[in-house]
């Protein structure tokens, strides 16, 4: 009898899980990404909502538990939110790196950066720490569009910004990458540690995939 109570004790965690609706947060550059998370979640057996607001505010949000997590972190901001759990395998290895106009400032390595003016996401975490070992002026764009517009107004001599950053542009010939990434970093769902009994089934569909799988249905939201 007590077998068939714990049991029936499991299937009811089970099912209260599963029944929730989890609400993700987003910004402006990585909303693309919530159709991917949403099918993983779905394999899962959670159903879940996009919730898109600026960077800084959303992953604070996902810490205080006014969301239930973020669809797309970087792994260094471990232990900056100490209410926030990684799905240990990560949805794909980032690369961010730094673009430039092909008629303005001459970028043929790092080195030629210093002293250029730089433009990056406002929240991206990434390019943040790689700033805070420069001593360049930063101008912080709150959308994807924004900080196209910057670089190809001259407003800024350099971006640093993901792979897929050249592909928005209207005129992407115009615009010269520096190939060696700037940083490199896994990107993972987060949620906050009030759920940290999904994270082992959530983990378990990505590993599932596999990373062709992956990287197949990244690149199809990208491309959109």
């Amino acid at each position: 009898m007590k077998k068939i109570i714990l049991t029936l004790l499991i299937m009811s965690v089970a099912f209260i899980l599963s029944a929730q609706t989890l609400t993700m947060g987003a910004d402006d550059a990585t909303k693309m990404y919530y159709p991917v998370v949403a099918k993983i979640l779905s394999e899962a057996g959670y159903s879940s909502e996009l919730n898109v607001q600026p960077g800084g505010r959303s992953i604070s949000s996902a810490n205080s538990g006014e969301l239930d997590g973020e669809i797309w972190r970087i792994e260094s901001i471990q232990g900056k939110f100490p209410n926030l759990m990684p799905v240990p395998t990560p949805l794909k290895t980032l690369d961010f790196k730094a673009y430039y106009m092909l008629n303005g400032s001459v970028i043929n390595s790092e080195a030629d950066m210093k002293g250029k003016k730089i433009g990056t996401m406002r929240g991206n975490k990434a390019a943040e720490g790689y700033l805070a070992s420069v001593d360049n002026e930063v101008i912080y764009a709150l959308n994807p569009e924004n900080l196209l517009k910057l670089l190809e107004s001259n407003r800024v001599d350099v971006v640093i910004a993901d792979v897929a950053f050249r592909g928005r542009s209207q005129n992407p010939e115009a615009i010269g990458t520096l190939e060696t990434p700037l940083v490199s970093t896994g990107v993972h769902i987060w949620l906050n540690k009030k759920h940290s009994a999904l994270i082992p089934s959530i983990d378990g569909v990505i590993q599932n995939w596999g990373s062709a799988k992956m990287e197949g249905e990244l690149q199809a939201v990208t491309k959109k």
